[in-house]
């Protein structure tokens, strides 16, 4: 929501960011952003979370939720594999790498399915297998 406010305040109460957070944070945002906000504990603003892609989009707190299913919707619209592969090549997996990963959803009943309607210029049919 524009108004949220986020921070890593671990530094004020003695403590580190957990789970990976320093150096996923100083991924997404740069090292000199990620130090800024870790070694200060401040909090920054939406508007500067999205200037900053810590965030993808802002929108007003009565439009969150309609926004955020209008999202999912959007997303599950798509064959499961295919997002699920995608989403553990992106974040990385050591053990999907990003070919494989193609080669596998291409070879799913969705992955045919999806040429399939492409190539008939029809809205894909998916099973989630």
């Amino acid at each position: 929501a524009d108004a949220a406010t986020l921070a890593m305040p671990e530094t004020k109460i003695g403590m580190l960011p957990g789970c990976s957070g320093t150096k996923r944070l100083s991924g997404t945002i740069g090292i000199a952003r990620a130090k800024q906000m870790i070694f200060t504990g401040s909090q920054i603003n939406a508007a500067t979370a999205e200037r900053w892609g810590l965030v993808n989009e802002t929108v007003t707190l009565a439009n969150l939720a309609d926004r955020a299913r209008a999202l999912a919707q959007e997303i599950a619209a798509n064959a499961p594999v295919s997002v699920q592969l995608a989403k553990a090549a992106i974040d990385g997996a050591e053990d999907v790498p990003e070919a494989i990963a193609g080669a596998l959803a291409t070879g799913t009943e969705d992955g045919r399915e999806g040429i399939a309607a492409f190539r008939e210029k029809r809205s894909p049919r998916f099973s989630g297998r």
